[in-house]
């Protein structure tokens, strides 16, 4: 790849228009450059890296922890990822090199639970087969989405349905009305089964989901079908729009981010009665702190808000603590974190595909050390002061 080409890119990252399979190229150009073999000393490598980062974009989301001016977490915190690789593995990292690595389980699938409590793994359906549980068809489509037909009674009240989703697993799901659901890691989506379209649809989310939410007509009523998502304390209602709802139960938040169309969302009290509610516009997201009960709305217009859809963890300000919770959700482990290490802010996109010591490296301070070691067949990763 030419050095003019990637000006080119860099410039376009700069402008917020380069396209998903530019910014993978881009990446891909950064992680290669990282493997290569180098024999810069100290001091070069210092200047080579402040040399190149001046190429970089500046943005003012800059992590208010002590850090070495280059090291500021940025929207490009993915294009500095592979600078920081080099520096740690010259550096300090070679001290942790026995440590444990620790990737994401190839083995954990999602799985539908039935009413009658019966369990199937859905990794197993490959796109052409179908397989028949319980009065339902399921089969995999040729774009990766899970589908099924109910072949039972549809007037017929039967319990709801659970896809859940383990740590380091999602799925994408297509429910009978047209209606596109993505399920994160650590998640759990009931619904009933019933194909029947006339009626409102109703959802549960535990965890995160991106919907794409299908208009569906009630030619009775000359209308359309409402959609709803509840989560612990708070109901998201549509008609046909795209939106992403995270709500999980170690959370301080719950928020719903819309992209297209409109919804309303409406907090509920502990009781389950309705509270306050707001109507977002696109380019709008809300936040419902679950602690003190306000909600609030802001502009995530460019912020990227899809990005764990395409295999990114996202960080928009986000703590060390919830930093550390979306990490448990991906990789299995558990994080124990120091009490009076600095909370901070982070800002920035890190690809899933990366080993948890690779993320590691590009999180830590460099007041901070972390060490990872097996407790009870359970993996800690301890954050401390070194």
């Amino acid at each position: 790849m030419k050095p003019a080409h990637i000006e080119g890119l860099l410039k376009k990252y700069r402008d917020g228009k380069l396209t998903l399979t530019e910014r993978a190229e881009l990446f891909r150009w950064y992680n290669e450059q990282a493997k290569e073999e180098t024999t810069f000393d100290a001091h070069d490598l210092q200047h080579r890296l402040h040399r190149i980062e001046q190429n970089l974009p500046h943005k003012q989301h800059t992590a208010r922890i002590n850090r070495r001016p280059w090291y500021a977490w940025t929207a490009a915190a993915v294009l500095i990822m592979s600078l920081c690789s080099i520096w740690f593995i010259t550096g300090d990292y070679q001290k942790n090199a026995t440590e444990l690595i620790v990737n994401v389980d190839s083995t954990a699938t999602p799985e539908l639970i039935t009413a009658n409590n019966q369990r199937l793994a859905l990794n197993s359906i490959q796109p052409g087969d179908s397989i028949l549980l319980d009065q339902v068809l399921l089969y995999r489509t040729e774009d990766g989405y899970l589908a099924y037909q109910y072949l039972g009674d549809t007037n017929q009240q039967t319990a709801p349905y659970q896809v859940q989703t383990p740590v380091g697993s999602d799925i994408k799901l297509l429910l009978p009305d047209g209606t596109r659901v993505w399920l994160n890691a650590a998640s759990t989506l009931s619904f009933p089964i019933q194909s029947n379209t006339a009626t409102p649809r109703t959802v549960r989310l535990q965890g995160e989901a991106y919907f794409e939410v299908s208009k569906v007509t009630n030619l009775a009523h000359h209308g359309f079908v409402k959609f709803s998502v509840h989560t612990d304390r708070q109901v998201v209602e549509v008609l046909g729009t795209k939106f992403n709802v995270k709500s999980f139960a170690d959370d301080p938040v719950t928020s719903t981010s819309l992209f297209e169309g409109s919804v309303k969302v409406q907090t509920l009290k502990t009781d389950r009665t309705a509270d306050k509610s707001v109507i977002l516009k696109p380019g709008q997201e809300s936040i419902y702190d679950k602690t003190n009960g306000v909600l609030d709305f802001r502009s995530i217009a460019g912020k990227g808000g899809q990005s764990w859809r395409d295999g990114y963890f996202t960080f928009q300000g986000e703590s060390l603590v919830q930093v550390c919770h979306q990490l448990s959700r991906w990789y299995p482990v558990e994080f124990d974190i120091e009490e009076k290490l600095p909370e901070g802010q982070y800002h920035g996109d890190i690809p899933k595909s990366y080993s948890l010591n690779e993320v590691l490296q590009i999180l830590i301070q460099d007041n901070m050390r972390y060490t990872i070691r097996n407790v009870d067949d359970k993996i800690i990763v301890r954050l401390t002061n070194k």
